[in-house]
């Protein structure tokens, strides 16, 4: 056992043989301690507000002495004091950490050091953040720091802030780009300024910068460096969290890292425990690990540059992120009776002005009619609630959804949202209901914008989709929109207006518009829409992850969860031999032939191609990383080679064939059709051969 694991550290009292000891070291530094009446040891003493550390023989090595003050609920270091001959043994830090670990209650602990002093070092590195500044009053005219260890308990200051945040994209910024938004230089990091990004992101800072400007000589300016700091709100992070987030990224940091490498790192950690969902640099260094960064902790880092022009790519990656939701996602599971409070704990839109007895009453209603309603909730891996939807079939040909709700601050909210309508449209389309009505009238930010994405129509008796439950013909359509218009009032005019550009789409031949309003009702097809059509192959293994969750099932470690959230995908291969293949267009999958997958070498899905892509490997995968399922050795394997250009495909609204269709089988129909191939590659196929085999699914 080495030195440091023999020391203890402990809470003394009056009657502990150490306050004699205690005495005498503070008499031996009270140059830089200060005044300090004995008698005010005996008192501190008496309220246990002194910390000692002791070696294995009980001798005293250094203290802590503190106080509390309730009406701000806070802690203040009085003294520190290490006796000079065990100095270098992580004593102070013991001591510190001690304290943090017993005040955890408290808003925080807070203390004044003159910047003079050495032990200013070590605040920094026990996640002391330095806050303000004051002249002394010793003759030296020295400055005292008051730096500040903050133990994140919300505030209504703080409340108010995380809710206007909550509608933002959170970018934080490190020193650099501070300095160049406060000196007005560097036109790359002056474009985050831009007027028509302020409705849309959330420039923010971590408090690690008060760090980095405690470094600058001159008062005056860090004086002024703090003051600008106030114009950005500043984000919060677990002390947990961060403690092992600092630890994974150390692997990243030069091996002889910088005092300014230390403080880069220290910033990134925070804005990664603060969860943030963008991090702004033009630091070399870290720009250089950003992908490895990303797959570790799926937080996007941009140069300035580079953030403005993806800014709608990153967005999107923000909206809907499988990925992640899929290491946070447990389990779906139907409500119980005896989980109602947590229900209510979670899900009760209060800021909206939902009561509690509303809320138990519609949950109520859907868990006494289990005959014709429904309500599931989705669990963490921390069996926490992340999302609940409730919904009935009472009304003929009318999904009613009176729950659905999202924690409205879990950092996958629109995630969550966006799986839940995923899921209560294809429930709907199994279930043949071509309405679909939600009748919640507490949705937050984040399922409204869900609803908007896919394109539900607000009315005034709620929101309301037209699913289309079936593949039908434009004429069969235009029928439907008919009969919807003549039996329900609130969709009247939608089905009118839907009903008129199908017509003038056919008439003009326009695949676009018809390939948007098979968008707006599928998973149903249009049947003559003329859209172009592949057979696609795809390796077993692949499928399993993208989109077969009966292949999933024979792999141990099946994909199930993640093919649960997979409203869409992207599949990657040569862009060799595509053979025209280009979106939009509608595709069905071959999964080719593989001893090891039962069921493979026949056609097994069909989905809607929604995006081709030919790049090098690297930017294609940062495009897509969103999605998941992909590493970057898989992304570079498919390739070969990070100079070789790759396509991918972007494809959604996957449905599984009931019947697979298998190869033999598959030959004979193409030959019919005069197609010879060996589906090595994207084959062509008539659209009306696309339906005669989609119609087995």
């Amino acid at each position: 056992m080495g030195f440091r694991d023999s020391i203890k550290i402990v809470t003394v009292d009056r009657t502990s043989p150490h306050i004699s000891a205690i005495k005498t070291l503070w008499r031996g530094h009270a140059n830089t301690l200060g005044f300090f009446p004995e008698g005010a040891f005996d008192a501190y003493a008496e309220k246990k507000q002194i910390l000692v550390a002791q070696d294995g023989l009980g001798t005293l090595l250094g203290y802590l002495l503190y106080r509390i003050t309730p009406s701000r609920n806070d802690a203040s270091i009085v003294h520190l004091c290490v006796n000079p001959i065990h100095r270098g043994n992580g004593i102070a830090m013991l001591l510190v950490r001690k304290l943090q670990d017993s005040t955890r209650t408290l808003r925080g602990i807070g203390l004044n050091c003159r910047r003079d002093f050495d032990v200013n070092k070590l605040w920094p590195k026990l996640g002391f953040i330095p806050i303000s500044e004051k002249a002394g009053r010793s003759s030296a005219g020295s400055t005292l720091t008051f730096w500040w260890y903050d133990h994140n308990h919300p505030t209504l200051f703080t409340l108010a802030e995380d809710a206007d945040l909550v509608a933002k994209r959170k970018v934080v910024i490190d020193a650099n780009i501070f300095y160049d938004l406060k000196d007005q230089r560097n036109e790359e990091s002056l474009a985050l300024t831009a007027d028509w990004l302020d409705d849309s992101i959330a420039i923010c800072v971590c408090d690690e910068l008060l760090t980095e400007i405690n470094r600058a000589s001159s008062v005056s300016e860090r004086d002024r460096c703090r003051s600008f700091l106030t114009r950005f709100p500043t984000l919060r992070c677990d002390g947990s969290k961060l403690s092992l987030i600092r630890d994974s990224l150390t692997k990243y940091l030069p091996d002889k890292p910088s005092e300014q490498d230390l403080s880069d790192f220290a910033h990134l950690a925070k804005a990664l425990a603060s969860e943030a969902d963008f991090f702004v640099t033009r630091d070399e260094g870290i720009l250089s690990c950003a992908d490895e960064i990303y797959e570790e902790f799926s937080m996007p880092i941009f140069r300035p540059s580079d953030f403005i022009t993806e800014i709608d790519a990153l967005y999107r990656e923000r909206e809907y992120q499988p990925a992640r939701l899929a290491g946070t996602l447990y389990a779906v599971s139907r409500v119980q009776s005896k989980s109602e409070d947590i229900m209510l704990a979670t899900f009760q839109n209060s800021l909206a002005g939902e009561r509690q007895a509303n809320f138990k009453d519609e949950l109520r209603k859907i868990l006494s009619s289990p005959q014709d309603s429904e309500c599931y909730v989705a669990w963490d891996q921390q069996n926490k609630p992340i999302g609940l939807m409730g919904y009935n079939f009472k009304a003929q040909n009318t999904m009613h959804i009176n729950l659905l709700r999202v924690p409205p601050h879990h950092q996958l909210a629109p995630t969550i949202a966006r799986f839940q309508l995923g899921e209560l449209i294809k429930t709907a389309f199994t279930r043949k209901c071509p309405i679909i009505q939600i009748k919640d009238d507490f949705l937050n930010k984040h399922t409204i914008d869900a609803l908007q994405e896919d394109q539900f129509i607000p009315t005034e008796h709620g929101w309301f989709k037209l699913c289309l439950d079936e593949h039908v013909d434009s004429s069969e359509l235009i029928l439907r929109m008919d009969h919807i218009g003549r039996c329900n009032d609130a969709l009247k005019g939608y089905a009118a207006n839907l009903r008129k550009e199908i017509e003038i789409a056919k008439t003009r031949e326009d695949k676009t518009t018809l390939w948007e309003i098979e968008t707006a009702l599928g998973p149903g097809l249009i049947t003559d829409s003329d859209i172009p059509c592949f057979i696609v192959p795809i390796k077993p293994f692949w499928a399993q992850q993208l989109f077969d969750k009966h292949l999933a099932e024979q792999d141990l470690f099946g994909a199930k969860v993640n093919l649960a959230l997979n409203r869409e995908g992207v599949y990657y291969r040569s862009k060799q031999n595509s053979f025209g293949l280009k979106a939009p267009a509608r595709i069905i999958w071959y999964v080719s032939k593989d001893m090891r997958f039962i069921g493979s070498g026949s056609l097994r899905a069909y989905s809607r191609l929604d995006e081709v892509v030919v790049d090098h490997p690297k930017p294609l995968f940062r495009q897509f990383r969103r999605l998941g399922i992909y590493e970057w050795k898989d992304v570079f394997e498919t390739a070969k080679s990070a100079t070789k250009q790759l396509m991918a495909l972007r494809f959604s609204k996957t449905m599984l064939f009931r019947k697979p269709v298998p190869w033999e089988e598959l030959i004979s129909v193409l030959s019919e059709h005069g197609i010879k191939t060996q589906l090595q590659s994207p084959c062509p196929i008539p659209e009306d051969l696309f339906f005669s085999l989609i119609s087995q699914a």
